[in-house]
């Protein structure tokens, strides 16, 4: 300001261009950092993604139904019910995951590169070091999202070593089963616990 005060013979013009100047580095080269991140980091579309997801599930069924024949195989819940396979259930999860995974990470790359582009703004440069000492923002997000990852890991194979049967073997409506697994408790301290 007191450049362009000193520069400028006429305190108006001088407070219009420090007003352009401000305008400039704080709203539009952000917004501009953003548009161009999105041309640089074309991202499919979401329902495009979902079908793969899907596809991905479907093959994934298909595989384990293929290598571990049984006659229960053909149930499927969406999740997992004691007459299906638990392995299977985890597998067709994983391969849904793995497509959805993907495509959330390339969200976050695309933002990621949208500060990158925008840090010659003063207002991104002080952002950034804001979001790490709050932590928030897609830093915080990354680093969020794959401790969740490694938590849903942990629990499946938490999970898979308390079955009580063969995880590869469907249980059908047996009353002996369905007895044990009523009676059957788990230690809550022995549950891995999710820590952001």
């Amino acid at each position: 300001g007191m450049f362009l005060s000193a520069r400028m013979r006429q305190p108006v013009a001088s407070l219009v261009t420090g007003l352009l100047i401000w305008v400039t580095a704080v709203i539009v080269i952000p917004a501009a950092g953003n548009l161009l991140a999105r041309g640089l980091v074309k991202l499919p579309p979401q329902d495009r993604v979902l079908e793969e997801a899907e596809r991905a599930w479907d093959e994934a069924k298909a595989n384990y139904d293929r290598a571990r024949p049984h006659p229960g195989n053909w149930i499927i819940s969406g999740g997992w019910s004691p007459g299906e396979p638990l392995l299977r259930a985890f597998e067709v999860w994983r391969a849904h995951d793995r497509v959805i995974q993907q495509y959330e990470d390339q969200q976050v790359d695309q933002v990621h590169l949208g500060q990158k582009i925008a840090r010659i703004s003063p207002a991104a440069l002080l952002s950034e070091p804001l979001e790490e000492i709050a932590e928030t923002g897609v830093f915080h997000y990354r680093d969020f999202v794959d401790e969740i990852r490694r938590y849903r890991e942990a629990l499946g194979q938490y999970v898979s070593g308390k079955f009580p049967f063969d995880p590869a073997i469907p249980l059908h409506d047996d009353p002996k089963v369905d007895q044990f697994l009523e009676t059957m408790k788990l230690d809550f301290d022995s549950v891995p616990k999710f820590e952001d």
